[in-house]
């Protein structure tokens, strides 16, 4: 049985956390998921498929039109084999 491959994303906590920041490193691993989707050689229908997702969800989440729930950006890791860890960012 192979490990998941692990994406780390550390967000800080503490109040007042920055959106844009936050925004930022969504995007770098949404920017991953993509990357991992393309290396594997799938369509955006064929990871939607495998996510349980519509494909324009995907579309829009890994094209950065959309604001992805993450839920979302969970599931499409987990379809491509990835694991994503939040850390506290302190």
């Amino acid at each position: 049985m192979t490990s998941a491959r692990q994406l780390s994303l550390g967000i800080g906590i503490e109040p007042p956390a920055d959106p844009r920041r936050v925004r930022e490193m969504v995007g770098e691993v949404v920017a991953a998921i993509d990357a991992e989707r393309v290396r594997s050689h799938l369509s955006y229908p064929h990871l939607a498929r495998r996510a349980g997702l519509a494909p324009s969800t995907v579309r829009a989440a890994l094209r950065g039109t959309g604001n992805p729930q993450l839920t979302t950006i969970a599931a499409l890791a987990a379809a491509l084999g990835l694991q994503i860890e939040l850390t506290h960012g302190g």
